[in-house]
């Protein structure tokens, strides 16, 4: 499958350093947020998993982690254009999710209240905390007129997610 821009390397540009990049370490995705992208992000993602041999619970995570928070890029942020920067490390994955849509800081929103029942429970939030239960670290920034999501995944998930607790 071909993705978008140039694998032979990348500068990765931030607060006026710049670094080159290893691109067998790292790969860059750039897509226009509408529903049709949804599946060419997943695609991206397990071929990153796949040639990067990501564990199985840390590939579930990244794959989980992805849909909610590119899914809500789409559906809410009016972002014309967004990027998802995929970098592997020995022992961890970072998911960077860029976008140029209305400044939105999730980590501010209320948490739902997973105690009340559906009924009394409000809309939205149970895909950011499932993010959150998922991750070693989620920070925010809006920098350069872009949200910015990152997103650290453990490759050896040392935490329990609310689904994966049953095949343990």
């Amino acid at each position: 499958m071909q993705f978008a821009g140039n694998a032979d390397c990348i500068l990765y540009i931030r607060w006026g350093v710049s670094a080159l990049t290893d691109h067998k370490m790292e790969k860059r995705f750039s897509v226009v947020p509408d529903q049709e992208s949804i599946s060419k992000v997943s695609d991206f993602i397990d071929s990153c998993v796949e040639e990067y041999e990501i564990p199985l619970r840390a590939g579930y995570s990244l794959k989980v982690v992805t849909d909610e928070i590119f899914s809500n890029i789409v559906y809410y942020s009016g972002a014309k254009n967004a990027e998802i920067l995929f970098r592997n490390d020995a022992d961890k994955v970072t998911l960077v999710f860029l976008d140029d849509g209305k400044p939105y800081n999730p980590m501010e929103a209320e948490e739902p209240d997973v105690t009340a029942g559906v009924e009394e429970r409000k809309i939205g939030g149970l895909g950011l905390l499932m993010v959150k239960k998922m991750a070693e670290h989620v920070q925010y920034e809006y920098i350069a007129q872009r949200n910015q999501m990152t997103i650290i995944i453990s490759k050896t998930v040392k935490k329990k997610t609310i689904f994966l607790e049953d095949f343990e």
